[in-house]
């Protein structure tokens, strides 16, 4: 359902949608995955973005950031830069180019 594509997604939203509470869950995300709510939606966040930039790769970052679920381009650019280690466009730039 690409739940994380709702900008106002909460933990709340995913719990409902599993049949669980939001303890279960929290719980679940932390012991088992070793993350937070707010990390493991941006990792899909992020990697939906990538799948984005590969498909159309003139698509602007402002289209991105909206398309993820990112509340703002700045946020999608800083989450990016803190969970790939480089700026959205240096990563298309390492992208093999499709003749």
């Amino acid at each position: 359902k690409q739940l994380f594509r709702n900008k106002d997604l909460r933990i709340a939203d995913v719990a409902a949608e599993l049949c669980t509470n939001t303890t279960y869950l929290s719980a679940c995300l932390n012991g088992e995955l070793n993350t937070t709510f707010p990390a493991f939606v941006t990792g899909y966040r992020i990697r939906y973005a990538q799948e984005l930039m590969r498909e159309d790769p003139t698509m602007r970052m402002s289209q991105i950031a909206d398309a993820s679920g990112f509340t703002n381009e700045k946020t999608f650019l800083r989450s990016f830069k803190a969970t790939c280690g480089v700026t959205p466009s240096e990563w298309k730039q390492e992208l093999p180019l499709h003749p």
